[in-house]
């Protein structure tokens, strides 16, 4: 069950870094619009932004919780 655990993880974790990487590009997105005054487009880009990062941010944060609890169990 422990191997089966840690696959998961390891598959979780590169979606994750996906996900991370999709949030880092919207903010440069942002702040490309912001320096242009592309308002509409930073409008809609915040609306991304803000339903994907708080999303990647409790995957991450269930993740890692996860990854203590088997570094705990492991010692």
């Amino acid at each position: 069950m422990e191997e089966k655990l840690k696959e998961i993880l390891e598959r979780h974790e590169d979606i994750i870094e996906r996900h991370e990487t999709q949030v880092k590009k919207l903010v440069s997105k942002m702040d490309f619009c912001k320096d242009h005054n592309f308002y509409e487009e930073l409008r809609i880009s915040n609306i991304e932004y803000q339903a994907l990062n708080m999303c990647v941010y409790r995957f991450r944060e269930m993740h890692t919780e996860i990854r203590e609890v088997l570094n705990a169990w492991e010692s």
